[in-house]
């Protein structure tokens, strides 16, 4: 029983960390790509949602 558990909290851990590693490469990619101001990424999004608004008839 105790060995059952010691492994459940080994394979936690080590998928705690893989998250916490794929979030630092993501952060990481952010900060190397280009910045998108508030208001363009409203005017992006807005263009989006219009899009679909009229594919679906909305």
């Amino acid at each position: 029983m105790l060995q059952q558990g010691l492994e459940l909290l080994r394979l936690r851990t080590e998928g705690e960390e893989l998250e916490v590693a794929a979030l630092r490469k993501i952060i990481g990619a952010r900060r190397e790509g280009e910045f998108v101001s508030n208001v363009t990424m409203k005017g992006k999004i807005a263009t989006i949602a219009d899009k679909k608004r009229r594919v679906h008839g909305e």
